[in-house]
Protein backbone atom coordinates (compact mmCIF):
# COMPACT_ATOMS: atom_id res chain seq x y z
CA UNK A 1 0.00 0.00 0.00
CA UNK A 2 2.74 2.67 0.85
CA UNK A 3 4.37 1.83 -2.46
CA UNK A 4 1.18 2.12 -4.18
CA UNK A 5 0.89 6.10 -2.42
CA UNK A 6 4.38 6.92 -3.48
CA UNK A 7 4.07 5.87 -6.84
CA UNK A 8 0.90 7.74 -7.07
CA UNK A 9 2.60 10.81 -5.44
CA UNK A 10 5.23 10.45 -8.40
CA UNK A 11 2.45 10.54 -11.18
CA UNK A 12 0.75 13.54 -9.38
CA UNK A 13 4.30 15.52 -9.29
CA UNK A 14 4.78 14.29 -12.67
CA UNK A 15 1.23 16.05 -14.29
CA UNK A 16 2.23 18.79 -12.34
CA UNK A 17 5.44 19.16 -13.99
CA UNK A 18 3.60 19.26 -17.51
CA UNK A 19 0.82 21.71 -16.94
CA UNK A 20 2.38 24.44 -19.01
CA UNK A 21 2.85 22.25 -22.00
CA UNK A 22 -0.72 23.01 -22.95
CA UNK A 23 -2.57 19.53 -21.76
CA UNK A 24 -3.76 20.92 -18.44
CA UNK A 25 -7.09 21.17 -20.26
CA UNK A 26 -7.19 17.12 -21.60
CA UNK A 27 -8.50 14.35 -18.72
CA UNK A 28 -6.15 12.37 -17.14
CA UNK A 29 -6.19 8.46 -17.27
CA UNK A 30 -4.11 7.07 -14.75
CA UNK A 31 -3.30 3.38 -14.33
CA UNK A 32 -0.34 1.14 -12.91
CA UNK A 33 1.33 -2.20 -13.62
CA UNK A 34 4.21 -4.21 -12.73
CA UNK A 35 6.40 -6.59 -14.87
CA UNK A 36 8.19 -9.39 -13.60
CA UNK A 37 10.95 -11.06 -15.19
CA UNK A 38 14.06 -13.67 -14.83
CA UNK A 39 17.57 -13.54 -16.52
CA UNK A 40 20.50 -15.60 -16.85
CA UNK A 41 23.16 -13.32 -15.21
CA UNK A 42 25.23 -13.31 -18.94
CA UNK A 43 22.31 -12.47 -20.92
CA UNK A 44 20.84 -8.96 -21.89
CA UNK A 45 17.22 -8.40 -21.42
CA UNK A 46 15.78 -6.95 -24.31
CA UNK A 47 11.72 -5.03 -23.86
CA UNK A 48 9.52 -3.66 -26.23
CA UNK A 49 8.00 -0.61 -24.87
CA UNK A 50 5.73 0.43 -27.85
CA UNK A 51 5.93 3.40 -30.26
CA UNK A 52 5.09 6.43 -28.81
CA UNK A 53 4.18 10.09 -30.94
CA UNK A 54 6.30 12.94 -30.65
CA UNK A 55 4.54 14.91 -27.60
CA UNK A 56 4.84 11.65 -25.85
CA UNK A 57 7.27 9.32 -24.13
CA UNK A 58 9.18 7.93 -21.34
CA UNK A 59 10.61 9.10 -17.80
CA UNK A 60 12.42 6.85 -15.89
CA UNK A 61 11.44 7.69 -11.93
CA UNK A 62 14.05 5.11 -10.75
CA UNK A 63 16.86 3.51 -12.77
CA UNK A 64 18.23 0.08 -12.04
CA UNK A 65 21.33 -0.48 -9.36
CA UNK A 66 22.97 -3.34 -10.62
CA UNK A 67 23.06 -2.66 -14.22
CA UNK A 68 26.54 -3.00 -16.30
CA UNK A 69 24.40 -1.91 -19.72
CA UNK A 70 20.84 0.36 -19.54
CA UNK A 71 19.43 2.01 -21.82
CA UNK A 72 16.42 2.59 -24.08
CA UNK A 73 16.42 2.70 -28.15
CA UNK A 74 14.21 3.80 -30.57
CA UNK A 75 13.49 7.70 -31.91
CA UNK A 76 10.51 9.67 -31.96
CA UNK A 77 7.06 7.72 -33.05
CA UNK A 78 9.47 3.81 -33.63
CA UNK A 79 9.53 1.21 -31.67
CA UNK A 80 11.28 2.06 -28.15
CA UNK A 81 13.10 -0.83 -26.69
CA UNK A 82 14.03 -0.92 -22.90
CA UNK A 83 18.03 -2.99 -23.09
CA UNK A 84 19.48 -4.01 -19.45
CA UNK A 85 22.33 -6.11 -18.43
CA UNK A 86 23.68 -6.79 -15.50
CA UNK A 87 26.84 -6.16 -13.40
CA UNK A 88 29.29 -9.53 -13.99
CA UNK A 89 28.49 -12.41 -11.17
CA UNK A 90 25.63 -10.31 -9.81
CA UNK A 91 22.85 -12.29 -8.43
CA UNK A 92 20.05 -10.96 -7.31
CA UNK A 93 17.14 -8.79 -8.01
CA UNK A 94 17.05 -5.50 -9.41
CA UNK A 95 14.32 -2.55 -10.34
CA UNK A 96 13.13 0.21 -12.53
CA UNK A 97 10.30 2.36 -12.50
CA UNK A 98 9.46 4.20 -15.31
CA UNK A 99 6.41 7.08 -16.09
CA UNK A 100 4.87 6.08 -19.67
CA UNK A 101 2.51 9.03 -21.31
CA UNK A 102 0.27 8.61 -24.40
CA UNK A 103 -1.73 11.07 -25.77
CA UNK A 104 -5.24 10.47 -27.53
CA UNK A 105 -6.58 13.25 -29.68
CA UNK A 106 -10.00 13.57 -30.93
CA UNK A 107 -13.39 14.01 -29.36
CA UNK A 108 -12.78 12.77 -26.24
CA UNK A 109 -9.22 13.46 -25.86
CA UNK A 110 -7.23 12.65 -22.90
CA UNK A 111 -3.23 11.97 -21.65
CA UNK A 112 -2.83 8.08 -20.42
CA UNK A 113 -0.30 7.70 -17.90
CA UNK A 114 1.34 4.53 -16.81
CA UNK A 115 3.64 3.84 -13.75
CA UNK A 116 5.46 0.50 -14.91
CA UNK A 117 7.79 -1.19 -12.40
CA UNK A 118 10.16 -3.60 -13.66
CA UNK A 119 11.24 -6.44 -11.11
CA UNK A 120 14.09 -7.96 -12.68
CA UNK A 121 15.60 -11.37 -11.13
CA UNK A 122 19.11 -12.20 -12.01
CA UNK A 123 20.09 -15.78 -11.75
CA UNK A 124 23.11 -17.88 -12.14
CA UNK A 125 21.64 -20.86 -14.78
CA UNK A 126 18.09 -22.58 -15.59
CA UNK A 127 18.91 -24.87 -12.40
CA UNK A 128 19.19 -21.89 -10.27
CA UNK A 129 15.94 -20.17 -11.72
CA UNK A 130 13.88 -23.83 -10.67
CA UNK A 131 16.01 -23.72 -7.28
CA UNK A 132 15.36 -20.09 -5.73
CA UNK A 133 12.28 -20.58 -3.04
CA UNK A 134 11.50 -21.93 -0.55
CA UNK A 135 11.43 -25.77 0.08
CA UNK A 136 10.21 -28.05 2.84
CA UNK A 137 10.75 -31.89 3.93
CA UNK A 138 8.12 -33.77 2.73
CA UNK A 139 9.10 -37.58 3.01
CA UNK A 140 12.01 -39.34 5.10
CA UNK A 141 12.61 -42.72 3.44
CA UNK A 142 15.00 -45.77 4.31
CA UNK A 143 14.95 -49.14 6.90
CA UNK A 144 14.98 -52.35 5.56
CA UNK A 145 11.54 -52.28 3.73
CA UNK A 146 12.55 -48.62 2.08
CA UNK A 147 9.51 -47.71 3.05
CA UNK A 148 8.88 -43.70 3.46
CA UNK A 149 6.95 -41.74 5.96
CA UNK A 150 5.97 -38.22 5.52
CA UNK A 151 7.28 -35.37 7.61
CA UNK A 152 4.75 -32.71 8.90
CA UNK A 153 4.69 -29.52 6.65
CA UNK A 154 6.65 -27.00 9.29
CA UNK A 155 8.95 -29.50 10.52
CA UNK A 156 12.03 -28.31 8.20
CA UNK A 157 12.12 -25.99 5.78
CA UNK A 158 15.06 -25.14 3.17
CA UNK A 159 15.78 -21.61 1.78
CA UNK A 160 17.54 -20.63 -1.43
CA UNK A 161 18.49 -17.26 -2.41
CA UNK A 162 19.80 -15.49 -5.09
CA UNK A 163 23.33 -14.74 -4.09
CA UNK A 164 23.86 -18.34 -3.55
CA UNK A 165 22.96 -17.97 0.23
CA UNK A 166 21.24 -21.23 2.06
CA UNK A 167 18.70 -20.78 5.42
CA UNK A 168 17.56 -24.00 7.25
CA UNK A 169 14.59 -23.72 9.56
CA UNK A 170 12.93 -26.31 12.05
CA UNK A 171 9.39 -25.27 13.21
CA UNK A 172 10.54 -21.73 11.40
CA UNK A 173 13.45 -21.10 14.05
CA UNK A 174 16.35 -20.70 11.82
CA UNK A 175 18.84 -23.31 12.36
CA UNK A 176 21.92 -22.76 9.75
CA UNK A 177 22.61 -19.92 7.47
CA UNK A 178 25.16 -21.38 5.05
CA UNK A 179 26.26 -20.60 1.19
CA UNK A 180 25.49 -23.25 -1.58
CA UNK A 181 26.78 -24.00 -5.10
CA UNK A 182 25.57 -26.22 -8.25
CA UNK A 183 26.79 -29.25 -10.12
CA UNK A 184 25.73 -30.24 -13.00
CA UNK A 185 27.38 -33.45 -13.98
CA UNK A 186 26.72 -36.30 -16.66
CA UNK A 187 22.90 -35.17 -17.06
CA UNK A 188 22.00 -35.30 -13.23
CA UNK A 189 21.90 -31.74 -11.45
CA UNK A 190 22.92 -31.22 -7.72
CA UNK A 191 22.95 -28.12 -5.18
CA UNK A 192 25.73 -28.64 -2.62
CA UNK A 193 25.49 -26.79 0.88
CA UNK A 194 28.47 -26.16 3.26
CA UNK A 195 28.01 -27.63 6.43
CA UNK A 196 29.89 -27.50 9.76
CA UNK A 197 30.68 -30.88 11.59
CA UNK A 198 32.18 -29.54 15.68
CA UNK A 199 32.71 -26.53 14.55
CA UNK A 200 35.94 -27.84 12.88
CA UNK A 201 35.08 -30.17 9.87
CA UNK A 202 33.70 -29.09 6.88
CA UNK A 203 31.61 -31.06 4.51
CA UNK A 204 29.13 -30.77 2.06
CA UNK A 205 25.44 -31.78 1.56
CA UNK A 206 24.33 -33.53 -1.77
CA UNK A 207 20.76 -32.55 -3.20
CA UNK A 208 19.32 -33.96 -5.95
CA UNK A 209 17.62 -32.99 -8.34
CA UNK A 210 14.59 -34.63 -10.13
CA UNK A 211 11.18 -33.29 -12.16
CA UNK A 212 9.83 -31.27 -8.91
CA UNK A 213 11.59 -32.52 -5.76
CA UNK A 214 15.22 -32.68 -3.84
CA UNK A 215 16.59 -35.78 -2.85
CA UNK A 216 18.71 -35.86 -0.22
CA UNK A 217 20.91 -39.24 0.25
CA UNK A 218 22.05 -40.24 3.49
CA UNK A 219 23.12 -43.83 4.90
CA UNK A 220 20.53 -46.34 3.63
CA UNK A 221 17.89 -43.55 3.62
CA UNK A 222 16.67 -40.05 1.72
CA UNK A 223 14.92 -37.16 2.37
CA UNK A 224 12.62 -35.96 -0.09
CA UNK A 225 12.37 -32.00 -0.54
CA UNK A 226 9.51 -30.34 -2.27
CA UNK A 227 8.85 -26.58 -3.51
CA UNK A 228 7.01 -24.69 -0.79
CA UNK A 229 3.67 -23.24 -2.90
CA UNK A 230 3.72 -18.94 -2.64
CA UNK A 231 7.07 -18.94 -1.03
Amino acid sequence: MKSALIIFGIIIVFISCNKETGEANLSKVISSSQIDTIIISVDTLRYSLGSFDKQDGITFVKKPGHAKLFEMIGIDQEQKKLIYRPQNNYLGVDSILMISKRTTLGENSFVKLDSVLFVIRIVKNDFHKKLIGKWYLKMMCGGFAGTCDSIGLGARKMEFGYNMDYIETIKDSIVKKRNYYLIDSLGFQYVCINDIFNNTIKYKRHLKYNVGYLDERFGDGHYIYYPLKNN
